[in-house]
């Protein structure tokens, strides 16, 4: 690509550095990139001064949104659970593992559910680890 063959382009051209490395010859310097939109397509191209050598970027990948892997029914039928058992057993303090073996939930959802109920105030944490109801 020559420099008077780019300024007889009718294709949008924009002047910046590429900032990738030329496959050709592994220079930075002297690289540049351009836009050249043809009907609906949009290309990127990357021109390297030292060695002439052009190439296409590919476009960048699309990314599709994960679907939300919390099942927020579950967690509330459980953290409900939580609260009628620290209510219904007086004086009830458990370790996460303990309460994690004693309402069959795995120890990570469990300290989580534990640490957001006392966040709301329902349970008191102690110095040493242990949850039990607020204000005891």
């Amino acid at each position: 690509m020559s420099i008077s063959a780019d300024k007889n382009r009718r294709d949008p051209l924009r002047v910046a550095p590429c900032s990738t490395h030329c496959p050709n010859c592994g220079k930075v310097d002297f690289i540049r990139y351009e836009q050249v939109i043809s009907g609906l397509k949009a290309s990127t191209f990357c021109f390297c001064g030292a060695c002439e050598h052009e190439w296409e970027i590919p476009p960048a990948p699309v990314l599709r949104q994960r679907p939300d892997r919390r099942n927020s029914a579950l967690r509330d039928s459980l953290t409900q659970r939580l609260c009628r058992e620290f209510r219904v057993i007086p004086g009830l303090c458990l370790t996460p593992v303990e309460a994690s073996r004693l309402f069959g939930v795995p120890p990570d959802i469990c300290q989580r559910l534990l640490t957001a109920l006392v966040k709301d105030g329902v349970l008191t944490q102690r110095s040493d680890g242990r949850f039990l109801t607020g204000g005891n």
